[in-house]
């Protein structure tokens, strides 16, 4: 699923283990409950959820586009975990 998220606003994912977060235009703030890491998302970034907890994600400094992907769509792709910022 492709989403466009306006700057400021906020989306809310409940039980997302399982989903890639990918970003393919801006940038974005994500953090999950029970996790005291924030990652920050730029064009051509994107994060394993790997845990329930819910998720919150928010358009840092404009308009961006994102992808949500089950991890098992994605075939042949490497798994990595973004680094926290």
């Amino acid at each position: 699923m492709n989403a466009l998220l306006k700057q400021d606003r906020v989306l809310r994912l409940e039980k997302p283990a399982g989903l890639v977060v990918e970003v393919s235009k801006g940038e974005v703030w994500l953090t999950q409950e029970r996790d005291p890491r924030d990652y920050f998302l730029r064009a051509g970034d994107w994060l394993r959820i790997d845990r329930p907890d819910t998720v919150v994600i928010s358009a840092v400094a404009s308009d961006t586009w994102i992808a949500l992907s089950p991890l098992d769509s994605r075939p042949g792709r490497v798994v990595l975990d973004a680094v926290p910022a």
